[in-house]
């Protein structure tokens, strides 16, 4: 009995730890994702052109030109941005996976603010 209870009490230990392990790994994943996505933001300034901008990211699997799928799908609620834009999504790949999205001003093809959200 004694024994059954050891061995029971190790496999309960050894649970609890690769479930923190776990929930640790994911965590360090997030944030790194966090940060090179930070990174990749900053670099896309506003006033960038568009061309540069699909030399960085490549094509965009996402884009939308009407105001209201700009509003909703978008991160940013400025009238000035949202009404003169169209919206180009980017996916990036590593865990969890988020977007990258870029807004250009229609006429001059150039980066009007750029952000990223979480799926």
């Amino acid at each position: 009995m004694k024994r059954l209870a050891k061995i029971l009490g190790v496999l309960v230990v050894l649970v609890v730890l690769l479930v923190i392990g776990f929930i640790a790994v994911v965590e360090f994943s997030r944030a790194r994702s966090g940060r090179e996505i930070g990174e990749i933001v900053a670099q896309i300034t506003p006033g960038t052109s568009f061309s540069d901008v699909t030399t960085r990211l490549g094509q965009a699997i996402q884009t939308f030109t009407s105001e209201e799928d700009i509003r909703v799908f978008g991160t940013s609620h400025d009238a000035s941005i949202v009404t003169n834009s169209v919206l180009y999504a980017y996916g990036h790949r590593a865990p969890p996976y988020r977007w990258i999205v870029v807004y250009t001003d229609r006429q001059s093809q150039r980066v009007l603010y750029a952000d990223s959200k979480d799926l």
